[in-house]
């Protein structure tokens, strides 16, 4: 099992690994689709969720394959 990449690790971003297996990120389904809810254009919390989300898609995508294999703690015998 598993996965062969085709992209060097150091161009390949996290959000883009995350939207190929999970499709598009979205705390909330409400934040992917608009017609998710008849409510959004009246919700108290969605400039919140969607404030948050692009937070998280911010990180995921600005950080590669390679900065995140390099920040994981390596176990030692």
């Amino acid at each position: 099992g598993g996965f062969r990449l085709v992209k060097d690790p150091k161009t390949l971003s996290v959000c883009t690994i995350f939207e190929v297996l999970e499709g598009p990120l979205a705390i909330v389904q409400c934040v992917a689709c608009d017609d998710y809810c008849d409510k959004t254009e009246t919700c108290s919390t969605i400039g919140l969720w969607r404030k948050i989300n692009n937070t998280i898609s911010d990180i995921l995508c600005g950080t590669t394959l390679a900065e995140m294999a390099a920040d994981t703690p390596r176990k030692t015998a």
